[in-house]
């Protein structure tokens, strides 16, 4: 399992509020904009990069052999987030209308908050994903809320992305030489821990 596809899970979001710029419909200026993040917010360093990453290596080079759980923090997965971007923005050599970026995890769900700017509009945006292992035994995600103010997303760009999601995190789990099997997915106030089984 390489250390990005966790990184994916999140990208799911940002790929979701760029679209909105895409397919954003300023018609409708009367709906109101998500309120934002809570308070205190999450603010992402190079020092919670790294230890996302760290723990990534860990798992990549422990012996197979039995279980294993590894837990990410709100300030590591708004650090991963923002870096996904930056590298997203640096490979595609596009800016995404994305800013201030910051995830909160809480009541099972994976909350993403940012803003999305098409000058000279800005508005709040949120999404909420709750991961969970499907019967096959994959990663699987359903949104249970995507909200963008005065933009409106199309449907099926939010699918489209959520299939290209669900694939870039699976798809590596079944390529790697040992057989790592995927547990559950846990959110809980302040940390998501992935839990699972590594076989030679």
């Amino acid at each position: 399992m390489q250390k990005p596809r966790l990184r994916s899970l999140i990208v799911l979001v940002l790929l979701a509020l760029a679209a909105s710029s895409i397919a954003c419909n300023a018609a409708a200026l009367s709906r109101l904009s998500p309120p934002g993040p809570p308070s205190p917010g999450v603010e992402g360093s190079a020092d919670a990069l790294n230890s996302f990453n760290e723990k990534w290596r860990e798992l990549n080079l422990a012996t197979p052999g039995g279980p294993f759980s590894v837990t990410f923090t709100e300030a590591e997965l708004t650090s991963a987030v923002q870096a996904a971007l930056a590298e997203a923005q640096a490979d595609t050599g596009q800016s995404f209308p994305v800013e201030n970026v910051q995830v909160a995890l809480r009541n099972g769900s994976v909350d993403v908050y940012g803003q999305v700017k098409v000058d000279p509009l800005t508005a709040n945006a949120e999404v909420n994903v709750v991961p969970y292992i499907g019967s096959s035994g994959n990663v699987e995600l359903e949104i249970t809320r995507a909200a963008f103010g005065m933009f409106e997303v199309d449907q099926a760009v939010i699918n489209s992305v959520l299939d290209s999601v669900e694939r870039s995190i699976n798809q590596p789990i079944h390529a790697s030489p040992a057989n790592i099997s995927l547990t559950d997915v846990a959110v809980s106030d302040g940390q998501l821990t992935v839990n699972g089984t590594i076989n030679p």
